[in-house]
């Protein structure tokens, strides 16, 4: 895939995913009513008729990453954070590109092998790299006034993932959990494109 394209453009990309994840999330509640959202996470849908939706969702959540990644990739060459979050983030999307083609639920207590394994690409792929990104803007100008924020949503989010896998899937609060983490990690994604779109001459790195 050629990145040609300008870091605004990647941005736009990875609002566009944000938006096409959320809405088609949100068209899977309506289409399989027998599925509760507090207890079914978005791989269970992969395993009812309506798996071709859940399937493009999870390529929209994919496009999210690799959008962003691009998008940063200018931001500050020489900084390590930043250089080793976005390969994080690659390494996510191919995780996360996987789990869309892989059949079956990433629930760790029921998913198949294949599925355990692509969480285990994408999950510490997407929350390891969006702290050292976060961490990798703080020398960055035109982000010292928001890496902070995006530094605290990536660490809540990282901290709500083993809580949702070992407290609140045995409780039957999985899809809550994983909701949470979603209207995090869509935070973090959506503040950082909206940065890149409202300046993006800005991802230049400090003069020492």
């Amino acid at each position: 895939m050629s990145t040609a394209m300008s870091p605004s453009t990647w941005a736009s990309i990875a609002i566009a995913g944000v938006a096409s994840h959320l809405s088609l999330f949100a068209l899977l509640h309506w289409f399989e009513p027998q599925l509760s959202p507090k207890a079914s996470i978005i791989s269970d849908y992969g395993e009812t008729a309506s798996s071709f939706v859940a399937t493009t969702a999870f390529f929209a959540f994919a496009a999210i990453w690799l959008a962003l990644a691009i998008a940063l990739r200018s931001a500050s060459p020489h900084n390590l954070f930043l250089a080793s979050g976005r390969a994080l983030l690659l390494l996510a999307v191919v995780g996360i590109t996987t789990g869309a083609l892989v059949s079956g639920t990433a629930d760790p207590r029921t998913g198949s092998i294949l599925a355990k394994l692509q969480s285990i690409v994408a999950r510490p792929g997407l929350f390891l790299g969006i702290i050292l990104v976060s961490i990798g803007l703080r020398s960055t100008k035109g982000w010292g006034d928001i890496w902070p924020i995006l530094l605290a949503l990536s660490l809540v989010a990282a901290a709500m993932l083993p809580i949702t896998i070992a407290l609140m899937l045995e409780r039957g609060l999985g899809g809550v959990g994983q909701r949470l983490i979603f209207v995090l990690v869509y935070a973090w994604a959506v503040l950082v494109a909206l940065r890149i779109l409202a300046s993006p001459r800005r991802s230049e790195p400090l003069q020492q």
